[in-house]
């Protein structure tokens, strides 16, 4: 039902792109054998068994917070191992934004390379390591990024390095870096992805959403 109103409406977009995220949670549910036999469940600090818990991992639209996808799985199961199972059902031109904790090579190379336009937008982290290719502005760059060999193990057709861009912004007098698959800078501009920064950073603020 979600997905095809999504199919059939027109949402905000940025950079032509329609905006997803990904948002992950954990639930409790009933217990009762079933459940436990299912998803298992871990003893609480007193020592007593604990409620089943259920992970679930979502893809958001953002400007109306449409849930359009799941993946649900025992609480033991990750979130990038439940994202990786959004991939096949990510909508074509879309840009989902992802936050530090599902940093991977393998599942954002995976994400770009499947289907038309599908591209992605994260956090860049502190120790990132990176090869300059180009400088395209002042606080933007065209960068590769190795992959580790455990990486390539797991993602099978991840290649060696990855292109990626590499984009600063200064906000509130705090800098921001930035790794997106928005490689084209004709089509996509330094300003258009400081606008879509500007509301990762709203996003981060509102975790609660699932």
């Amino acid at each position: 039902m979600a997905v095809r109103h999504f199919n059939t409406q027109q949402f905000e977009s940025q950079c032509g792109l329609n905006l997803l995220a990904v948002d992950g949670a954990v639930f409790r549910t009933q217990d009762n054998p079933e459940n436990r036999s299912e998803f298992g469940c871990e003893k609480n600090k007193y020592g007593e068994n604990d409620y089943p818990s259920v992970r679930m991992c979502c893809l958001i639209e953002l400007s109306s917070h449409l849930l359009l996808e799941s993946a649900f799985d025992s609480r033991h199961v990750g979130e990038m191992t439940l994202a990786s199972r959004l991939i096949e059902r990510t909508p074509d031109y879309s840009l989902t934004l992802f936050d530090r904790g599902y940093y991977s090579l393998g599942l954002l190379n995976q994400w770009a390379t499947t289907g038309i336009e599908r591209l992605w937008m994260i956090p860049a982290k502190k120790d990132l390591n990176y090869e300059e290719v180009r400088k395209l502005g002042d606080k933007d760059w065209l960068v590769t990024l190795q992959t580790s060999p455990q990486s390539r193990k797991k993602f099978t057709d991840l290649p060696d390095k990855i292109t990626a861009r590499l984009t600063s912004y200064t906000i509130d007098k705090k800098e921001y870096r930035v790794l997106s698959s928005l490689v084209s800078q004709q089509k996509y501009s330094y300003d258009e992805l400081g606008a879509v920064d500007v509301l990762r950073g709203i996003i981060e603020q509102h975790d609660d959403w699932v």
